[in-house]
């Protein structure tokens, strides 16, 4: 992948990941860019944002976008008696 790398400048967590394949993933995908968003959700560091645009043959241009791909934040009981 040839991209870019955002840091952050005091916690050196990666906050955004930005590139294009060196090679093509299949006949059908051409000029494809990914970008990747990263965040803190509950005290973890995971990817927060995906997105992708590419040209796909004879058909024109696509975009895939995954958003919210943080877990769900599970919601603590109490015991019932």
């Amino acid at each position: 992948m040839l991209g870019d790398i955002w840091v952050d400048a005091k916690t050196y967590r990666i906050r955004q990941i930005i590139g294009i394949p060196l090679k093509t993933p299949s006949f059908w995908i051409k000029n494809l860019h990914i970008t990747v968003q990263f965040a803190a959700v509950n005290g973890m560091w995971i990817a927060v944002s995906v997105d992708a645009i590419a040209a796909v043959r004879f058909l024109g241009i696509y975009t895939l976008a995954g958003h919210n791909l943080a877990p769900p934040v599970a919601v603590a009981s109490t015991p019932s008696r």
